[in-house]
């Protein structure tokens, strides 16, 4: 109680915070890419049997 009422809390000043935005649009592409070649690659394997039971091969 005997500091001055105006300091602050944490004497070191606050860093600016740093734009993630890029990073998390790297992330999602990336994401989505894995996904993307998964489901070609499992259309790849299973698709004549899909085709087969769906009446269209």
């Amino acid at each position: 109680m005997n500091e001055p009422v105006g300091t602050p809390v944490n004497p070191m000043p606050e860093a600016p915070k740093k734009n993630n935005t890029v990073l998390i649009i790297v992330i999602v592409l990336v994401v989505l890419c894995c996904c993307c070649l998964i489901a070609g690659g499992l259309a790849w394997q299973f698709g004549d049997q899909l085709l087969y039971q769906l009446g269209i091969y």
